[in-house]
């Protein structure tokens, strides 16, 4: 007796098996406006049903579910219908989801995060809802404030509500080297001391031009009474030439120093590098 009551309940488990897919497909169907108000035609209910299945083999299977919404519908033959809500069924069960998060280097979590998979727009923020996917590997990207992070992932048919968390590191703040402005690297102009130095060239050179003209002329004078001038007449005209020749030297030192002064101080000074810092 409990053994045929069994075999009476599998057939009823079927029935109602059958029945609630029916009823899940049905409002699946009724719940897109878009083809409720446009009933396809005969000719596009014979072309998704045989593209469904070569999108499934493919891997595509949003497309794949797109073809099977249209030829399990009304006004599809009926001989089609079948076929196309048993293979939705199956289609439905293997399209992968994800459900996507983003942590910033404290552990908060971030909602305003653009996402991309493959180079397309996924989510333009993470709310923490399952995002169905195709299967196979994909790279997605997370975009924040200026911030990526990229990480490649395989997606296996059937896989649900995977989650995949990222964590954006801390930005790191970019040194670059710029020159100071052009006030830093203008010349300077000589230093006072040039001036002070040239002076005294000048002054030096008077001197020497002067003590070694007029020693000149006493040492003509002296000429006229050799070997008896006096002595003061012969030590007059040495101190002369003593005070030209110191004078000379004290000319070219001053002018030497001054005009090395001059020209290095003439020169552009080398622009100063500093760093800058950018975050």
């Amino acid at each position: 007796m409990e053994a045929r009551q069994e075999r009476l309940s599998r057939p009823e488990a079927r029935v109602l098996l059958s029945a609630s897919r029916w009823l899940l497909f049905g409002a699946v169907l009724f719940a897109r406006p878009a083809l409720a108000d446009e009933a396809p035609s005969k000719a596009e209910c014979l072309d998704a049903y045989t593209r469904s299945q070569p999108l499934r083999r493919d891997g595509k299977l949003s497309e794949a579910r797109k073809a099977l919404l249209i030829c399990a519908r009304d006004p599809c033959p009926k001989q089609l219908q079948p076929d196309c809500v048993g293979w939705l069924d199956e289609v439905a069960n293997a399209i992968p989801s994800i459900v996507l998060g983003a942590k910033d280097a404290a552990g908060r979590d971030l909602t305003r995060v653009q996402v991309l998979i493959d180079g397309r727009s996924l989510a333009s923020e993470l709310d923490g809802r399952a995002l169905e996917i195709d299967p196979g590997s994909h790279v997605l990207r997370f975009e924040s404030e200026g911030r990526h992070v990229e990480q490649t992932l395989v997606v296996r048919e059937g896989d649900k509500q995977r989650r995949v968390n990222v964590t954006f590191p801390t930005a790191k703040p970019h040194v670059s080297r710029q020159p100071r402005p052009e006030a830093d690297v203008a010349s300077t102009g000589p230093a006072p001391l040039a001036w002070v130095l040239g002076g005294v060239g000048v002054v030096a050179l008077g001197s020497f031009a002067y003590f070694g003209a007029t020693g000149v002329a006493d040492r003509s004078r002296l000429e006229s009474c050799k070997p008896n001038c006096a002595t003061d007449d012969v030590t007059s005209v040495n101190r002369k030439f003593w005070i030209a020749n110191v004078s000379l030297a004290i000319a070219a030192v001053s002018l030497g120093a001054a005009t090395y002064l001059f020209v290095s101080s003439s020169k552009t000074q080398p622009a100063t590098v500093g760093f800058v810092t950018r975050y």
